[in-house]
């Protein structure tokens, strides 16, 4: 076929793809002179002509998710044999840009291969959101290199790879590649800016050194159905030290990267920062349960006979309000000195160093009464 006839068919065909996407014609679709198929926004496929089918040596399941992108046995660009995710299509769909003459070689299941020239087409709906793509390719006869240079398969690699490379570096996530172990082989800008370590520090070192002795127990448990092959991808929320010594609170995003076998060569790892939203949730369910020890606290006063009930039920309402176990009621006498009338969890030596003091008691500039400074001891909240 020649390439120049080729091209400018698929440039009258391509007015049609709109026309042909809902609802194609088995008839028409079988009457070019070309292979075609078209994916969704997913990459589904949803249909193909009898030329596709001979070209890729097989007919690929229709909607099926484990066929995505592309019906070919085997995909090879620039001597690389690609996944689905790295084709052409897969692109296209990615990116909303159209690719015109690419050139990769296809292998069928009995081992028998030919050299494709692709055509992609994005399509959008009327609202501009695109919906899918049309990939119609020819074979090459003789395999020999398309001379053109927009249209070498080595450029457009390149130029996918450039690209994704810069995304990798810019995207507003933290990106993370980790071996089996867990040890860290790849970080990107945005995770050396939410952990505070620069790449150099970073690498080599394990995820679960990062993050707080609390959550490592689930990630790794997580981690290791992974690795064992169970699922692909799981999704964990997790807190993970700064260098300063703080911690952020990220959503994490834990996704395999096999070969052809299956075989497990690394994890990609995607971190968003959700410590403002996290503070935020903790900061409401404080407030409600504030607002829960309030009310049952006004219940229960409803009930009580005597002080010593009221006490009870105040010190029940400080703790569950204030989310402590240590809490204490102080009246004045009629000396007009602190005495301890109930309290949670206190020692003597604390109680003997406060119990007393008169009302007003004068402090030095500088110092504070004995219960404050032993505040820092208590397990309470500062805020």
């Amino acid at each position: 076929m020649n390439i120049q006839q080729t091209a400018a068919t698929l440039d009258s065909l391509e007015p049609l793809a709109s026309l042909i996407w809902q609802n194609p014609s088995p008839a028409f679709l079988e009457q070019l002179p070309i292979a075609i198929y078209a994916c969704d926004a997913r990459g589904r496929i949803l249909w193909f002509n009898a030329r596709a089918s001979e070209m890729w040596g097989r007919s690929p399941r229709i909607g099926d998710d484990s066929e995505l992108f592309c019906g070919s046995y085997k995909l090879f660009f620039n001597g690389r044999l690609i996944s689905r995710e790295q084709t052409p299509m897969a692109e296209v769909l990615r990116t909303g840009i159209p690719v015109r003459g690419v050139e990769g070689r296809v292998e069928r299941p009995d081992g028998s291969h030919c050299w494709a020239v692709v055509h992609i087409a994005p399509i959008f709906d009327e609202d501009g959101a695109m919906v899918g793509a049309i990939n119609c390719f020819h074979e090459r006869v003789g395999g020999g290199r398309l001379e053109t240079s927009d249209a070498r398969s080595e450029d457009w690699v390149q130029a996918r790879d450039e690209r994704l490379a810069a995304t990798y570096e810019h995207v507003g996530a933290g990106i993370v590649e980790i071996d089996r172990d867990g040890r860290m082989l790849r970080v990107n800008q945005q995770l050396c800016r939410l952990t505070g370590y620069s790449a150099s520090e970073l690498l080599g070192r394990t995820i679960f050194e990062e993050t707080l002795p609390e959550d490592v127990t689930a990630d790794r448990e997580q981690f290791g159905r992974q690795l064992a092959g169970e699922f692909d991808r799981y999704s964990i929320e997790k807190r993970i030290y700064r260098k300063d010594g703080e911690y952020i609170w990220a959503a994490v995003t834990s996704s395999s990267i096999r070969d052809a076998t299956g075989k497990f060569l690394y994890a990609v790892r995607v971190q968003h920062d959700i410590t403002d939203r996290k503070r935020a949730e903790q900061a409401l369910a404080q407030r409600m349960e504030e607002q829960a020890a309030l009310l049952a606290f006004s219940e229960r006063l409803q009930h009580c006979q005597s002080a010593g009930q009221v006490h009870e039920a105040a010190l029940d309402a400080i703790t569950r309000a204030l989310g402590c176990t240590r809490a204490s009621i102080l009246l004045y006498d009629q000396t007009d000195l602190m005495r301890f009338v109930a309290w949670r969890d206190l020692s003597e030596a604390y109680r003997r160093a406060v119990e007393g003091h008169s009302r007003g008691i004068a402090v030095r500039p500088g110092r504070r009464p004995s219960a404050l400074r032993m505040l820092r001891a208590a397990n309470c909240r500062t805020d």
